[in-house]
């Protein structure tokens, strides 16, 4: 059963296509040098400039040309003179734009980039239509800027015989927003909602309101504060893109008592307490505590519920940290500190190796510290929580680490040896010719069955690599380099006699494409993640830059599918084809985001069936496992359905899809291996909300 329910049309306002175009006049403005030209006219032919003009900066619009020039003795009481400049094609473009929106484009000197040489402002219409800007011989950097944009910059050498294009994009800044309510169900007016990490802090309506802008660093959650109310830690997804929270509910602020009792010597430490959420958990509180103390320390502002207390001394492992739970009003908590004194030494072989660096990570606190053992291989601090740690040692001399895990007890002394692996692994990377290939990237993994272990390094200028004090066990190689595919993985086992392994890697030169990720009128997408896929398995993701643009290496034979991601959502899935590989360019547009799909799985007696995860097909292309994965994890697209047997995504490009419910690995492995299996759903998403409906057959039936 499918049904379909459209939505309004969404109006959309594109950038004019620039066009070449008769060199029409249309503004020509002046003023001085390192200032705006701001005394514009408007005119249909050049004019001479007058003598108070001498020395001023002008700025000269055409219909598809933009000039700037200094006013000189040779110009007063003549015309300016546009032939002696040189042109540099420009492709200048704004995403999202507003017909009010005002741009600045701005010319430094590259030997003085602190210090603007011209400045103009334009509308949206004049910068598309913009093709070409003219400058004096020299080198420049060019910026635009705009309200509620991503400023833009290209460096412009204007001294060659045939200057490169200058491409730049204004992207819309992703914005935050949401409703905030008091625990009485009121607007939370002039509330501070501080992005974490993040500089400038906005604040909420008098309806509760707020949008706000991020800084260049997504953040990964926000900060609600308001009088009374306990400070509200809010989580966001990991992809940078505009963010509708919904309602944000505030309880009344509770309080922590905590009561600390510390090793006799020491005098100050430090309590903060975090919100764990995705990526670093967040601080919300921190107090300097003095000792001998006579009262708890009272922290307030804080909202009920779950929380990382950690208290911290002066020494690296002088560290204590667990998860507490807050009330409504007030909490007490008491904190023993315990400390022990750790001595760690380190060997390799029957000897001492001094000068190594031990860092250690509390399973259960989450905390890391550091030492350095002395010229006699050993290190005594003092430690305040035991337990489950893993740890990363490295030689003086070593370019990788050792990662190991191991257990501390609860005792007044403790001692850990931790010894260095004698084995080595070494090798080149080679080309299919045997050329080496410097600064490639390899990487180790390495399972002895009881920990598995990852660490990379970079070969030197002859292709050389080496990894020192390697564990025994499972080992597996893989390369990395520019211009060339990935290595097939090469793995061996070292028993524990082995001392040394040699081992080479050879990588294939790839053949490399150009891809441009733009929307439908041609605009670029910036930070657009692009996903390779070969015979439907993914062996590269990639990020477009500023302009769009990515270089892809894809394999001389294969069925290979780029799909592309934007930030702001939406995606395209674009498959190469021979006269892409000849041409060695491709263009991938994405299409706007305008379906949305309400997906159900019910069994046939309407009962919904809860959490079906769906394998997808779009437009006859099969989206990877992984793909679909990644986008979950970003809260980008998640094809599936919740507790109620519902799901709902939004953002999506219409087309028509193809659903398979899958409950394990095989049905995927079935699926991705061309296995013709008739989708149980069908879907032709055009714009607006479409609802479609799964339903499974009872079992026994």
């Amino acid at each position: 059963m499918i049904l379909f329910m459209l939505l309004p049309l969404l109006a959309t306002i594109s950038a004019p296509v620039a066009a070449e175009a008769p060199a029409t006049f249309t503004r020509v403005c002046y003023g001085g040098l390192h200032a705006p030209q701001a005394d514009c006219s408007a005119t249909s032919e050049l004019t001479s400039p007058s003598p108070e003009r001498l020395g001023q900066g002008v700025a000269v619009l055409t219909s598809n040309t933009i000039a700037f020039d200094v006013v000189d003795a040779s110009t007063v009481n003549r015309n300016l003179n546009l032939q002696r400049l040189r042109r540099v094609p420009l492709s200048a473009s704004i995403s999202d734009f507003e017909r009010s929106t005002v741009v600045s484009l701005s010319v430094r000197d590259a030997s003085a980039p602190t210090v603007v040489k011209w400045a103009v402002m334009l509308s949206p219409d004049e910068l598309a239509a913009a093709n070409a800007i003219m400058l004096p011989e020299g080198r420049y950097e060019v910026g635009l800027s705009a309200p509620h944009y991503r400023n833009a910059t290209a460096t412009i050498d204007a001294r060659a015989e045939k200057p490169a294009q200058a491409t730049m994009v204004l992207r819309r800044i992703p914005t935050i927003s949401g409703h905030v309510v008091t625990w009485d169900g009121g607007p939370a007016i002039d509330a501070s909602i501080q992005a974490v990490p993040g500089k400038h802090p906005c604040s909420t309506s008098t309806a509760g309101e707020f949008i706000c802008e991020t800084d260049d660093e997504w953040p990964a959650a926000i900060r609600v504060t308001y009088p009374g109310a306990g400070v509200k830690i809010v989580p966001l997804g990991p992809v940078a893109r505009n963010v509708r929270l919904g309602e944000i509910h505030l309880q009344r602020a509770a309080t922590l008592r905590l009561s600390i009792d510390v090793p006799p010597a020491v005098r100050t430490v430090s309590a903060s307490v975090f919100r764990e959420v995705d990526g670093p958990p967040v601080e919300v509180a921190t107090h300097s505590v003095s000792f001998p103390a006579s009262e708890p320390t009272l922290m307030t502002g804080l909202e009920a519920g779950d929380y990382r207390l950690v208290i911290r001394g002066e020494r690296p492992l002088q560290q204590y940290s667990r998860l507490i739970r807050l009330a409504a009003s007030e909490t007490n908590e008491k904190v023993v500190i315990r400390e022990s004194q750790l001595t760690v030494n380190v060997t390799s072989g029957s000897q001492r190796e001094p000068g190594a660096t031990v860092t250690l990570k509390s399973v259960a606190g989450k905390w890391k510290g550091s030492l350095t053992v002395d010229d006699k291989g050993s290190a005594t601090e003092p430690l305040w929580q035991t337990g489950e740690f893993s740890f990363a040692l490295r030689a003086a001399s070593a370019g990788t680490s050792v990662l190991g895990h191991g257990s501390l007890d609860d005792m007044d002394s403790l001692q850990w040896t931790l010894e260095l692996p004698a084995a080595r692994i070494e090798g080149k990377v080679a080309d299919d010719a045997g050329a080496v290939i410097p600064d490639a990237t390899i990487a180790l993994t390495s399972d002895d069955g009881d920990l598995q272990t990852s660490i990379t390094t970079k070969a030197d200028t002859n292709g050389h690599f080496v990894f020192d004090h390697v564990r025994k066990g499972s080992q597996t190689l893989t390369a990395t380099a520019e211009k060339y595919l990935p290595s097939e993985p090469v793995a061996f086992a070292l028993a524990p006699t082995d001392t040394e392994h040699h081992a080479d890697l050879r990588l294939r030169r790839g053949t490399a494409i150009h891809v441009s990720v733009v929307d439908r009128n041609g605009v670029p997408y910036p930070m657009a993640v692009l996903f390779e896929s070969v015979d439907n398995v993914v062996v590269n993701t990639s990020e477009t830059d500023a302009s769009g643009n990515a270089d892809v290496k894809i394999p001389e034979n294969g069925s290979v599918v780029l799909i592309a991601v934007p930030a702001s959502g939406s995606f395209a899935v674009r498959r190469i084809g021979a006269a892409d590989r000849e041409a060695r360019a491709v263009r991938v547009k994405v299409a706007e985001g305008t379906a949305m799909l309400e997906i159900k799985s019910e069994r046939v007696d309407h009962v919904p069936v809860r959490d079906v995860q769906f394998m997808v097909r779009y437009d006859g292309e099969t989206i990877p496992l992984e793909v679909l994965m990644r986008l979950t994890q970003w809260r980008i697209f998640s094809f599936q359905t919740g507790h109620d047997g519902v799901g709902k995504i939004s953002n999506l490009p219409p087309g028509m899809y193809e659903f398979w419910p899958y409950a394990k690995m095989t049905d995927v492995e079935a699926l991705m291996s061309g296995m013709d299996v008739p989708a149980p759903l069908r879907v032709a998403l055009g714009e607006g909300q479409t609802t479609a409906t799964m339903t499974f057959r009872n079992k026994g039936r």
